[in-house]
């Protein structure tokens, strides 16, 4: 049984086919539930678990350059039936592959003789089309949560009643660590002197590794500390903090939240380490953005991102011939993981960007982004990145930590309210569903995919979400196609 707080919440939702049907849910039935769903070892010893019977795959589609397949790590929570219940998956899911999913059958999973929900989790081949939309969703930017642009103003700001009354109506720790302890260290950041903001590091940045790994702040540039001599750097900080992260992600293998902010530092604070993370991660779909982000910018000798700005910090004159440097090079140049090397070539190319509007571009720059277009053109022909600094990857800067000026984000106009499923109704049964999705530049919604939530409601979610209209996400006044998640709450009302 897996012991994961996610699943062990969505556990407690299968308990609901189980007979509980009738009663609301206290935190104390929940405290409840798991600890008899996830037992002690004594209990594990009368734990059998389902048995696979009947396994339904989708037709699995031959490989093309326009096609990747990855293998995708699925949670599903099988009820006392051995009927597939709820599934989380790393990846959207398409349609055929939920439906197949759901006609999985097992013989139960029995504790003391008798039939329990059981959690299980598994690595699936998942195929997926490279589209526009997608392949500039491979490149790294730091696009930033509601609560986190609140906290970026509140920084500015340093109102701290605000700030007080913000994180008393959390919930959520890493939301509340968001705001007690990352507004005190983005304020040092953006207004500090070299002091404070030393001071904030240790004081702050520290104890929300230690404590809230989660927290948003922790997957951007906030969050690093460069080498000594670099903006903000400090070697013995720096290694304190690599050695946290490792813990933390040895502590939680499955926290995949926890393996990107471990990797957002590590990226500089210890860059092959952080590469041995990515490369040995299965069913995780950012591994491959990592790697192939890492082995960009290192192979640029981009040494770090300053916290404030988010601008990469890069050697004068031309792009290193350090061991390091060149083997990250040859490594995407030499390359056959397509989502690698295009990763790696949108890292080269928005580093390009950003450097070319201060006039800093290194030598040898331009030679190794072409080289590397042409590699990622022979793994996929309609590749739509280009070294062309006249056709941007991105409409904003991609190392952003606040959002960027002229940008209005997308915003429902027509909601078409789901159907609640007679099932579910009758069982009583409540959930959130979880959906991927593109937002167009007319602000139609299209690629739905599935990515959490109990199966009853799938079908009714994807039929009212396909007919919602947004009104488009804009730069400057020009629409452009986003990717999103959406979230449908089935909540029971008496």
């Amino acid at each position: 049984m897996l012991n994961t707080p996610k699943l062990a919440l969505t556990v407690i939702l299968s308990l609901l086919v189980k007979g509980i049907h009738q009663m609301r849910i206290s935190p104390l039935l929940i405290a409840l539930c798991c600890a008899s769903v996830l037992p002690a070892s004594a209990a594990r010893k009368a734990t059998e678990p389902p048995v696979l019977v009947k396994k339904v795959l989708p037709p699995q589609p031959v490989a093309s350059p326009g096609v990747l397949i990855e293998p995708t790590r699925v949670e599903m929570v099988v009820d006392p039936e051995g009927r597939p219940f709820a599934l989380e998956a790393s990846i959207g899911l398409s349609d055929a592959m939920v439906t197949a999913l759901s006609k999985w059958r097992f013989k139960p999973g029995l504790q003391n003789n008798r039939r329990v929900a059981y959690a299980m989790a598994f690595l699936i081949p998942v195929a997926w089309a490279l589209t526009p939309e997608r392949e500039r969703a491979l490149a790294q930017t730091w696009v930033q949560s509601g609560l986190l642009i609140r906290a970026f103003d509140l920084a500015r700001t340093w109102d701290v009643r605000k700030i007080e009354k913000l994180k008393k109506g959390l919930r959520i720790k890493s939301q509340r660590a968001d705001i007690a302890h990352g507004v005190p260290l983005l304020h040092a950041l953006l207004s500090g002197s070299p002091q404070e903001i030393q001071q904030a590091r240790e004081d702050h940045l520290l104890w929300m590794v230690k404590n809230a790994p989660e927290a948003d702040i922790l997957g951007t540039p906030a969050a690093l500390v460069g080498k000594s001599g670099e903006p903000f750097g400090d070697s013995e900080l720096r290694q304190q903090i690599a050695r946290e992260w490792l813990k933390q992600v040895s502590a939680s293998p499955a926290n995949f939240d926890v393996l990107d902010h471990a990797l957002n530092f590590l990226q500089f604070g210890d860059p092959r380490q952080a590469a041995v993370l990515a490369a040995s991660t299965r069913g995780w779909p950012k591994a491959a953005l990592w790697l192939g982000h890492e082995y960009g910018l290192r192979g640029l000798g981009v040494t770090g991102l300053n916290p404030a700005s988010g601008q990469p910090t890069v050697p004068d004159g031309r792009i290193p011939s350090t061991p390091s440097a060149v083997d990250a090079r040859l490594t995407l140049l030499n390359g056959q993981n397509t989502k690698v090397v295009l990763a790696g070539l949108a890292a080269v190319i928005g580093t390009k960007q950003v450097l070319a509007r201060s006039g800093d571009v290194p030598a040898g720059l331009d030679e190794f982004c072409s080289k590397l277009l042409q590699h990622a053109r022979q793994l996929y022909p309609k590749t739509s990145l280009s070294c062309d600094l006249a056709i941007p990857l991105f409409y904003s800067d991609p190392f952003r930590t606040s959002p960027a000026t002229g940008v209005v984000t997308a915003k429902l106009i027509r909601k078409v309210p789901p159907r609640y499923p007679t099932d579910a109704r009758y069982r009583r049964i409540q959930g959130t569903v979880k959906l991927s999705a593109f937002i167009d530049r007319q602000g139609h919604v299209k690629d739905l995919e599935f990515l959490s939530g109990p199966l009853v409601f799938y079908r009714a979610t994807v039929d009212a979400v396909k007919h919602w209209e947004y009104r488009p996400t804009s730069v400057k006044g020009k629409p452009i196609e986003v990717q999103t998640t959406v979230t449908v709450n089935y909540e029971m009302r008496e």
